[in-house]
């Protein structure tokens, strides 16, 4: 209400965008129990990839929607209608039928220690965990220096501007291709796709050619729009629904922990050493800890579960046929009329009916 009156506090600002944080806190980890809670397992991974086409279209449209609306109507009326938008989902998921999985009753420091327990008993989990968060703290250096590299060296605005477009066609073309490829090796390749960050990164720090920087970045947002369904189904494979919503919890939690790290660090580093220096660093970071994870056999050993076998029918049990006895009057002529029968494929007296 305050962006109305055309004099917003930045306090209030501030805690308005805290509270949301802390919303968004609760919310996030509970997306991946939903999906496993309404989607049967062969078909999550095209569900998580339209939920992936759905989130990037959004980031691709919505900053051309959010430029018009304050075009129309000015900031204030742009956010109470995000704001309305905010009721509206929140009214759709109130009408989903989640199937009820029961959980056990335990302490918060229960429920940690257990969800802990749960991602160190696997190897490939935790160690991709780490990748992502090198990847997530090096994607706040390129943000916060990527600006300032593409202006004074790559042709100005126009340059970041087209970068940050071409990711955002990159993770939507990601998620479409995640909802059609199925790899064998889903956590191995997707890792090695997030290695490829460190091209741009690598580029902006030698300020290579504008056109270079955004193809490396557009090839680097397509790995990881295809990573992001393809990760939160091979997790929903993996763990038992009754903790999913905790191991979300963790994951979410290193992913995005070396983010505020990278866009603090990513300034003083520059101030000392320029540019170059901290976006070498980064792009190092993120080839040794994605590349870095094929080198753990869970990693390397994980692959897509069995798809479920259709139920084979059993075959009808053929009803019993008339057993009638051999008609031949001496012992002769009966042992040799039932040995034709035989011979015919017609009942004789001890026979069965098929089982």
């Amino acid at each position: 209400m305050e962006l109305l009156g055309g004099d917003p506090s930045l306090t209030t600002m501030a805690v308005a965008s805290a509270l949301g944080g802390t919303a968004s806190a609760f919310a996030i980890p509970t997306a991946s129990p939903l999906i496993a809670g309404t989607v049967e397992p062969a078909d999550r991974q095209r569900a998580n990839a339209l939920m992936g086409v759905t989130a990037n279209t959004s980031r691709l449209l919505g900053p051309a929607l959010a430029g018009a609306l304050i075009w129309a109507g000015g900031p204030g009326w742009a956010f109470i209608l995000d704001s309305a938008s905010f009721a509206l989902s929140a009214t759709l998921l109130a009408l989903v039928r989640v199937r009820h999985v029961p959980v056990p009753r335990r302490s918060v420091l229960a429920d940690l220690r257990h969800g802990l327990g749960e991602v160190r008993a696997r190897d490939w989990f935790w160690t991709s965990l780490l990748g992502h968060g090198a990847w997530n703290g090096a994607a706040a250096v390129l943000m916060t220096l990527g600006p300032a590299v593409a202006i004074d060296r790559l042709g100005g605005e126009t340059t970041w501007v087209l970068l940050l477009q071409a990711g955002a066609i990159g993770m939507l073309t990601g998620s479409l291709l995640a909802g059609r490829v199925r790899l064998r090796r889903p956590v191995l390749l997707a890792n090695l796709g997030l290695a490829c960050y460190a091209a741009p990164l690598f580029l902006l720090a030698v300020a290579a050619p504008a056109p270079a920087v955004i193809a490396s970045y557009a090839v680097a947002l397509t790995a990881l729009g295809y990573l992001n369904p393809v990760w939160e189904t091979v997790v929903q494979h993996h763990f038992p629904p009754e903790v999913l919503a905790r191991v979300t919890s963790y994951d979410w939690l290193v992913s995005l922990a070396a983010m505020p790290l990278g866009y603090a660090l990513a300034p003083l580093a520059a101030d000392a050493f320029g540019t170059t220096v901290p976006l070498t660093i980064a792009g190092l970071l993120v080839l040794a800890s994605c590349a870095g994870t094929a080198l753990v056999p869970g990693v390397r050993r994980l692959t897509w579960p069995a798809p479920p076998q259709p139920d084979r029918a059993e075959p009808a049990a053929a009803a019993p046929r008339a057993l009638t006895p051999c008609p031949a009057a001496t012992p002769a002529e009966r042992a040799g009329a039932c040995r034709a029968g035989r011979r015919r494929g017609a009942p004789t007296h001890g026979a069965r009916p098929p089982q």
